[in-house]
Parts: structure tokens; C-alpha cells; sequence
């Protein structure tokens, strides 16, 4: 008998011992040791057999339960390789992005996950919103929200129009996202809208609010004034107005030319006459009056008593601005009671009869496009009719200058 007391003596030693060496005790337990662990699998319970009680009132018990652990310990070293975050099943977990706070617990005998994950039994997730927030707990914000490639909160975006490089931003209602530089964005680079052939105001449309009587921009038009007839485009000034390109000066539809004065908007600018153009033309007439002397009836190519010495000049006046056109014309010869033609009397610039023009009541060009300050030599001769009455005889003859392309 103490041979056998004597060896359970020896194997109750050498147990104690075993427990003392990892600083366990055995008092107030009767939980004994797995002698046949099994692999373990996610299912609370500590199939391996290496389970302890940490905390509580009995730490340091083997447990292969929670329910072994008393007055809130916990059973370690259960379930472990199934660990969601380093965290065991039945513990807290905070789930994916905005799915909460939730428990870790055993889908099967495989897998865990935090209860609140999409699909779980807590399933906490929502509809993906444009909002910089995971909705959806996929571990991806603002998913099917890109903006030109990007997500929302990265930089890189190009605005539209001249709005410039920004960040990608939610919309107010999160169903949208845009460029941070675009209209009520964060970094807004968007000016009211010119007519500058630019999208300013970055709507997707440039020069959107300007219109030609009523035609917007790059629709077809035509001018006004003598561009009338000139087929153009509806296009940007340089002052930022609208305007059809037929009334521009320098585009290949331009129908215009420089003002004169003719009651016409020659310029295309809608005004006419303006600039002075009629005020600003001048002529100074000298070796008047024109004489001829004495002269027999029956006689021809008399010339006028200046013509040797070239004393009948009409001089441009150096402040005319522009150039000019040069008329003449005259009245029939008379005196108190006698008359005869004033188509008697011809007018040339050379002094030759040969190349004489016959004086008329209507306008005859003299020269055109006579530069200010420039004199033009005029010569005269007259016919006398046989048989004409001898007395003094007097006809009036007219120079009158006009812009260049006018009518006098």
C-alpha cells in the first residue's frame, strides 16, 4: 500500500510541478487537461486544448469555454488563427468604414468576420453616396464616383473650360461628384462669361450670352451698311462685343471701306458720315476769275488768258484728311439780254486743246484720289459761234472736291 500511495504521490508531484513552472494554481478547479486536442476550427470552443482563463476570479485555469472563465474572464487562446483584426470571436470589432461597432463571431467552422460587415447577421452597410465616407463597408470610398478617373478628395481633375487643375468633390446631395475649380467648388475659377471665344463661366458652352440682332455667336450673319449684302459669321470682337465678321475690317467677309461722305455707312460700323468726313475736305482756287479778252465771233480754241502761265491751280488743302475727288462743271454764257452754250467752253489738266473736255452743267471728274496739299493745274479755252453778238459775256464755272468714292 505505500508503494501505490507512494507512486500517486510521485504523479501528483510531478503534476504540480508542471503547473507551478508556468505560475499556475489548481485551487477551487476541477478542470482538467484535454488528453486528445483537435485541430481547431471557429466554433467558441477551444478545440486544441491550449485555452487559459486570463482575468476574472480563476486566472490561469485551463478553459476550453468562455463559460470556464468566472466573474468576467476571458478564455484565451480560443479560436485562435480565426481572428478578425487580431480580434477573437465574441469580442467587440469595429466594422468596414462606416458599419459600427459590432461582435466577432464564427460564419462556419472557417471564417469569422465583425457582425456589422455587409452580409453579416448585423449588416450595418449602406448604398454607396458620394460623401468621402465607405458606405457600402468595401473598403473604398465614393466608389462609381470618379471624376475624370479620379475619386473624390484626389487632386488632379481638370476643370471645364478655363476652370484649371483642382481636386475631385462631392456634390451638396452626394449623388455627383466634380472638379473643386468649377462653379461652387471649393477652389471656383469660373469669371462671369466675355465674348472671348472661351467658356469663362466653365458651363461646357463659350460665349453663350452674346448675340448679333439677335444670331448668337458663330451662327451665320449678315452685315449692316454697305456689308449688307456680305454673308459672315456671327464672331468675337477684340472688345468683347459681338458682331458679325462682314462689318469687320481686316476679316476675309469684310464688305466696307474707310467713310466718305455720301450718306452711307461705308465702314460697316453703323454709324454714317461720321469722323468729320464731310467737314474735313478743302480746296483753295487760284488765277480766278478765268478771262479770255477780246475775241472773234467765228473763232475757236481760244484759250483763257492764265493758260500760258499756268495761273489757274486748285490746291487741296493740307488739313483735308483723306484723299479726294476733284468735280467741275459751270452755267451758260450770258449777258444782260444775249447767251450762248456753255458746252462752247472746254477745261483740261494738260495745256492742249487737243485733250480739252466741253464744259457741261453737270459734274465732270477733274482727278481722283487727290492727296492733301496737292495742287492740280487747270487749262480753259472757249469757241465763239459766228455771227455771236459782240459784248462781255459771263458763265460761272464750279470746282467742288468730295471724299474719294463720293458722289459730288
Amino acid at each position: 500500500m505505500k508503494k501505490s500511495t507512494l507512486a500517486l504521490s510521485a504523479v501528483l508531484f510531478f503534476s504540480l510541478v508542471i503547473f507551478l513552472s508556468v505560475g499556475l494554481s489548481l485551487a477551487g478547479s476541477s478542470v482538467g487537461v484535454r488528453a486528445d486536442p483537435d485541430p481547431e476550427v471557429c466554433d467558441y470552443i477551444d478545440n486544441d486544448g491550449d485555452g487559459l482563463c486570463f482575468g476574472g476570479s480563476n486566472p490561469g485555469i485551463i478553459c476550453n469555454h468562455p463559460s470556464d472563465c468566472f466573474d468576467g474572464g476571458i478564455c484565451a487562446f480560443i479560436d485562435e488563427g480565426f481572428d478578425y483584426n487580431g480580434i477573437f470571436p465574441g469580442s467587440t470589432c469595429d466594422g468596414i468604414g462606416e458599419c459600427g461597432i459590432g461582435v466577432v463571431y464564427c460564419i462556419d467552422d472557417d471564417t469569422s468576420d465583425c457582425s456589422t460587415n455587409p452580409g453579416r447577421i448585423d449588416d450595418d452597410s449602406e448604398p454607396e453616396v458620394c460623401n468621402y465616407l465607405d458606405d457600402d463597408c468595401d473598403s473604398v470610398s465614393d466608389e462609381g464616383f470618379e471624376y475624370q478617373g479620379f475619386l473624390p478628395g484626389k487632386w488632379g481633375c481638370d476643370g471645364i473650360g478655363e476652370c484649371g487643375i483642382g481636386t475631385v468633390q462631392c456634390t451638396i446631395d452626394g449623388t455627383n461628384s466634380f472638379c473643386s475649380t468649377e462653379p461652387g467648388g471649393a477652389d471656383d475659377e469660373s469669371t462671369p462669361e466675355i465674348c472671348d471665344g472661351l467658356d469663362n463661366d466653365c458651363d461646357g458652352v463659350s460665349d453663350e450670352d452674346f448675340t448679333y440682332n439677335g444670331i448668337p455667336v458663330y451662327e451665320l450673319c449678315y452685315g449692316i451698311g454697305k456689308c449688307s449684302d456680305n454673308l459672315g459669321t456671327v464672331t468675337c470682337r477684340d472688345d468683347a462685343t459681338a458682331d458679325c465678321d462682314s462689318n469687320i475690317p481686316g476679316d476675309p467677309n469684310y464688305g466696307g471701306s474707310p467713310e466718305v461722305c455720301n450718306g452711307i455707312d461705308d465702314d460697316c460700323d453703323g454709324e454714317t458720315d461720321e469722323d468729320g468726313v464731310c467737314e474735313a475736305v478743302g480746296i483753295t482756287l487760284y488765277g480766278y476769275p478765268i478771262e479770255f479778252g477780246a475775241l472773234d465771233p467765228g473763232s475757236s480754241d481760244n484759250p483763257a488768258l492764265g493758260n500760258s502761265a499756268d495761273q489757274y491751280i486748285v490746291s487741296v488743302d493740307e488739313e483735308t484728311s483723306g484723299l479726294v475727288d476733284l468735280y467741275i462743271n459751270g452755267t451758260d454764257f450770258t449777258d444782260t439780254a444775249l447767251s450762248f452754250g456753255l458746252e462752247n467752253m472746254s477745261w483740261a489738266t494738260v495745256n492742249n486743246p487737243a485733250y480739252s473736255i466741253p464744259m457741261s452743267e453737270g459734274y465732270a471728274l477733274v482727278a481722283s484720289n487727290v492727296a492733301p496739299g496737292t495742287n492740280v493745274a487747270m487749262y480753259y479755252w472757249i469757241d465763239i459761234p459766228p455771227g455771236q453778238d459782240v459784248t462781255v459775256y459771263s458763265a460761272g464755272v464750279g470746282i467742288k472736291a468730295v471724299s474719294a468714292g463720293e458722289l459730288p
